[in-house]
């Protein structure tokens, strides 16, 4: 079942590539698979994070903009 709720957020917003993308990817090794979880990335890595995301077989159900917060994410990570 997808869902939207996510039920842990991190906040990346000072890392650039590719430290936010290998921090993302431990946090998510972390977690159960299927957990929703929020991350928070900066503006110009609105593209680049969803595509890294999905490539490595995770589900990214939401991308939204927060007016003067930045792009959050909503990542289910993969069953393996």
């Amino acid at each position: 079942m997808l869902t939207n709720n996510p039920t842990k957020s991190f906040d990346v917003r000072d890392l650039r590539c590719p430290a936010n993308c290998v921090q993302i990817m431990a946090i998510l090794e972390e977690e159960p698979p299927g957990l929703p979880c929020e991350f928070w990335i900066a503006g110009d890595t609105q593209l680049d994070i969803p595509r890294m995301l999905r490539d490595s077989g995770h589900e990214v159900s939401d991308v939204r903009t927060v007016e003067g917060c930045g792009i959050a994410l909503i990542v289910l990570r993969h069953e393996e």
